[in-house]
């Protein structure tokens, strides 16, 4: 498993992370993986109890604009496993008592799950 833990500011907006892809063959960098493969998907969580939501993965590219939902590789030859992933604002947005969220990106051939953990603190 790819896991990643990032501090994000509660009410941030256009947040963008760079993430890891292994392979679950050798965990070796995965490359070539594309935002609509097949079964590749993305649910987030929001605070200890919320519950598990789709996030919608859409076509991005490496310096693009923010696009909710955006995944592309970053270079598969310099930074080969590494991709940009943007996420939805909601996902972060300042709620009273909330100071954690959760991300899985998972379900392509050969794909490790690629687990984002969020700190959320206070401004």
């Amino acid at each position: 498993m790819s896991t990643h833990t990032f501090t994000i500011e509660k009410g941030s907006t256009d947040v963008s992370f760079d993430v890891f892809a292994q392979s679950s063959a050798d965990g070796t960098a995965l490359t070539g993986i594309a935002y609509n493969d097949a079964s590749l998907t993305a649910y987030y969580k929001i605070g200890t109890l919320g519950a598990s939501t789709a996030l919608t993965l859409a076509t991005q590219t490496p310096t693009g604009a923010h696009s909710d939902g955006g995944l592309v590789e970053i270079s598969a030859t310099n930074h080969e496993g590494l991709y940009r992933f943007d996420i939805s604002d909601a996902i972060v947005a300042d709620t009273a008592g909330i100071e954690r969220a959760s991300i899985v990106i998972r379900g392509r051939t050969n794909l490790q799950p690629i687990i984002i953990n969020i700190e959320l603190v206070d401004a």
